[in-house]
């Protein structure tokens, strides 16, 4: 016989199959992390575009590496870690860190700024 059986043939198909299926799933997962990664990274141009404007308080220098920080901050973060959770945490000490320098008043006109900006983020 130089064919084999379609019993043994059924079976082989069938593990191929479900071998194709489950290489997807982790793709599919990597996507939806890297899809929020990015929208970290959108998050945190919004705070550095905020942070650069006047109404953040402080000099302009001072206003542009609060900005810079903050780009490096979401980089770094996005980079090392690979949860949706600990991108979302430690993103969370980046804006912290951030808002933490600014007057209170600042910090509230830029909040209000952020949300706008934001909404297109996620």
């Amino acid at each position: 016989m130089l064919f084999p059986s379609k019993s043994v043939i059924l079976p082989v198909a069938s593990l191929v199959a479900l071998i194709s299926v489950a290489q997807a799933l982790p793709q599919v997962k990597r996507d939806d992390v890297q899809a929020f990664k990015d929208a970290i990274i959108c998050d945190a141009n919004c705070y550095a575009a905020e942070l650069r404007q006047e109404t953040a308080g402080g000099t302009a220098e001072s206003r542009e590496q609060d900005a810079r920080q903050m780009l490096t901050c979401a980089g770094e973060v996005t980079s090392m870690f690979n949860t949706k959770e600990e991108v979302k945490t430690n993103f969370g000490f980046c804006v912290q860190a951030s808002m933490s320098r600014l007057a209170d008043a600042n910090r509230v006109t830029l909040q209000e700024q952020h949300s706008e900006c934001v909404s297109g983020c996620y």
